[in-house]
């Protein structure tokens, strides 16, 4: 629960640094009535909704790139990992890793009707309780 309280926190104070550093909102402290002190907020809504949507777009556009497989490398528009050969068209692959008829995704399963092999563990001694404790 302290997590959650604490996450909660970081979050108000993130946004509170970040709505200052983009001019989404200005305090200012005035002397009031008997001197004492008056703080007025003033938030630009036009400004927040702005900056927010530009951000959302930003990010969608980042999204959609990654998953269309366009963020970079060969250019292509596929995903190397899904070739049937398992390497890459750039020859990014692992020394090694190539296992014919595998993409490199899943680990290979023993052949039907094959048989692991028995699981044996090695032999522990206990020394009997003497009653004492350490």
């Amino acid at each position: 629960m302290r997590n959650l309280f604490a996450l909660i926190g970081f979050a108000v104070v993130a946004f509170a640094v970040v709505g200052w550093y983009c001019g989404w909102y200005r305090l200012s402290v005035q002397k009031g009535e008997g001197g004492k002190a008056e703080i007025q907020t003033v938030v630009d809504t036009k400004k927040v909704t702005e900056d927010s949507s530009a951000f959302f777009q930003k990010l969608g556009q980042i999204l959609s790139q990654q998953t269309q497989g366009t963020g970079g490398g060969s250019g292509s528009g596929t995903n190397p990992a899904s070739d049937k050969g398992g390497s890459s068209p750039g020859g990014n692959s692992i020394p090694g890793s190539h296992v014919p008829g595998s993409t490199g995704l899943k680990p290979q399963n023993p052949p039907p009707g094959a048989t692991p092999p028995p699981f044996s563990a090695p032999p522990v001694s206990i020394p009997p309780f003497s009653g004492k404790t350490p």
